[in-house]
């Protein structure tokens, strides 16, 4: 099969593209005209019909499906948050659960309203580490393995919650760049972490791992001298992630 042709692209995800971006969250969508979402949802429904006949005989196209998706589900929780009928087109489209996660998506919304350096000066580590770690085990446990949740709408939630974890750790990079990453490390700890996920790269040197309650030391590796991770208990070697080698935390026992 060949692609859609890209103008064909464009056109249709105009409006769903403009609608699934960021800055277009529910309370925006809650301010306009009940009059003006109504014919946005039909204007997506034609986009979402025509995207479905094209691609009987083309590629496709995964940013599309998970714009129109996106965009759907937000003006059908708005007139749901509104106390309007939910247009037709929409009525049996979303199950509750789908409802339920694009709330809860907006419990981070904060992610996308601030810069890093906004962040920074806003939140404190510990709770943007704690976003993070329910971010991650929301893509993972809930989008992942619900079968209530349409694939297409998980397209569009990935990217939603990807693009909030770079904003995130681009905070966390300002952070240890500014107070170093033991600092971090100590400000973060003990994190809450859900359901023992493992969550890394949160700025070189740091890592949060399995267990809730994260006590932590950050060294210097022996060989390369930089920053490496340290787990309790602190009498275990370290693998360096930078050159590989193993770090003896009590060199002179033995």
């Amino acid at each position: 099969m060949t692609p859609i042709p890209t103008e064909t692209l464009a056109r249709l995800n105009r409006l769903p593209k403009y609608l699934a971006a960021p800055e277009r969250d529910l309370a925006w969508l809650a301010r306009h005209p009940p009059k003006q979402r109504d014919e946005w949802v039909v204007e997506l429904a034609e986009a979402s019909a025509e995207y479905v006949k094209l691609v009987r005989d083309h590629e496709s196209d995964q940013y599309l499906e998970g714009n129109i998706a996106l965009s759907l589900l937000k003006l059908a929780v708005t007139c749901d948050r509104c106390g309007e009928p939910i247009p037709t087109d929409l009525r049996s489209r979303f199950s509750p659960q789908e409802h339920s996660l694009m709330t809860r998506l907006e419990e981070y919304v904060m992610l996308d309203r601030l810069s890093p350096e906004e962040l920074a000066e806003s939140v404190a580590p510990v709770d943007l580490a704690r976003s993070a770690a329910e971010l991650k085990a929301l893509r993972s446990d809930t989008i992942a393995a619900d079968p209530s949740i349409a694939g297409d709408v998980v397209l569009g939630v990935r990217r939603v919650i990807r693009n909030r974890l770079m904003r995130i750790d681009e905070t966390v990079r300002l952070y240890v760049s500014t107070i170093g990453a033991p600092a971090f490390a100590s400000n973060t700890g003990p994190v809450i972490t859900m359901n023992n996920m493992t969550y890394n790269n949160w700025g070189e040197g740091v890592q949060f791992v399995k267990g809730g309650q994260l006590p932590m030391q950050v060294s210097s590796c022996i060989a390369c001298g930089r920053m490496l991770p340290r787990i309790s208990p602190i009498d275990a070697n370290v693998s360096c992630p930078h050159c590989g080698t193993i770090n003896d935390p009590n060199p002179n026992q033995g």
